[in-house]
């Protein structure tokens, strides 16, 4: 009888060999690094999109924000090289309230004054290098660099602005 299983068998065992269990290790350790180093790189490249849109959408409301501030008919607008100030119109006589936009280190701020005190500050950019505003005639231009370089405009016609 063990003559006859040892034919059926033909005399091989019914497991792996340890080379063959090593070269299977070694083929699946060599996919999963290429699709881990895949995935890595591809987390990076959204990871910098979604940093570069952001900072593209924040920079684009700021100077939304502030082309509405100037458009939208203050008592008095004062701009120097990287300040605008804004006076709206007098609610009461005793109340004189001026909204001043300027740079404050890295940073873009709103400071609320009523009679000379501050109320708030409001920051509305983070990581900006310059901040310049120009004015020539009757229109401004108003230049934002980022930490990263890259430059943002927005010139807004004062032609039409009562």
């Amino acid at each position: 009888m063990k003559h006859i299983k040892g034919i059926i068998t033909n005399g091989r065992s019914r497991g792996y060999s340890l080379v063959e269990v090593i070269t299977a290790i070694s083929i699946m350790c060599i996919i999963m690094s290429s699709v881990l180093s895949i995935f890595i790189n591809i987390s990076r490249s959204y990871k910098k999109e979604v940093t570069e849109n952001r900072e593209e959408f924040y920079i684009g409301e700021a100077l939304r924000y502030m082309e509405n501030e100037i458009s939208k008919g203050n008592e008095k607008i004062s701009i120097t090289s990287n300040v605008i100030e804004l006076t709206r119109p007098r609610i009461d006589s005793r109340e004189n309230e001026i909204d001043y936009i300027k740079k404050d280190g890295s940073r873009l701020v709103v400071e609320c004054t009523k009679n000379g005190y501050y109320m708030s500050t409001d920051v509305f950019l983070r990581d900006i290098s310059e901040f310049t505003i120009n004015r020539a005639n009757n229109v401004i231009l108003i230049d934002i660099v980022s930490s990263k370089g890259k430059r943002y405009r927005k010139c807004i016609d004062t032609q039409y602005i009562v």
